[in-house]
């Protein structure tokens, strides 16, 4: 049986369930969620593509629109100007396997500091400092770890992108 860590009442009952069930994987699973401009993979090339001026998080320029020409920042490129730039929100995401015993030793650690009562989401802030899911991976020692940029969680379907605001960051543990 699969269960998300996210689904407990607290991280004693997730010690539990991970300890009864002998032959468990552990997956991580964690994103971004962004919004920004886009283009995608699939997206077919036209001309007299309408274009816009870009700016990232920073308020650095990606694109610039000047008399009919676009200009793309240095650290953009890959910008095809026969693709439709996209305004949208999107996922940076990854998943990866993780340690079963690694994880309890987490876990048993977290609740010898805070308490067995505690919730699932207080042991994420207590191991996870930044909404980055690259260091997200690193505090867990993902392995066999899968990564992209879609419109959905899991689909890598994004070919160029800036990062504008994020919206929301997630952590979870698909255990079964």
């Amino acid at each position: 049986m699969k269960k998300r860590a996210s689904e407990f009442s607290n991280v004693g009952e997730i010690i539990k369930f991970i300890e009864f069930e002998k032959d468990i994987k552990i997956k991580l699973e964690a994103y971004e969620y962004w919004s920004g401009v886009i283009q995608l993979k699939n997206e077919n090339q036209s001309e007299g593509v309408d274009h816009f001026d870009i700016y990232d998080l920073n308020g650095e320029s990606a694109v610039s629109v000047k008399n009919g020409g676009v200009t793309i920042g240095e650290d953009y490129e890959g910008y095809d100007i026969k693709k439709r730039p996209l305004e949208t929100k999107f996922y940076n995401w990854g998943s990866g396997e993780i340690d079963k015993d690694e994880f309890l030793t987490m876990l048993n650690d977290f609740i010898n500091v805070e308490s067995n009562d505690s919730d699932f989401n207080e042991f994420i802030d207590h191991y996870v400092h930044s909404e980055d899911y690259d260091e997200t991976f690193e505090t867990f020692e993902a392995e066999n770890t899968r990564e992209g940029c879609g419109q959905e969680f899991g689909v890598d379907d994004i070919s160029w992108k800036v990062f504008q605001d994020i919206n929301e960051f997630s952590v979870d543990f698909l255990l079964g």
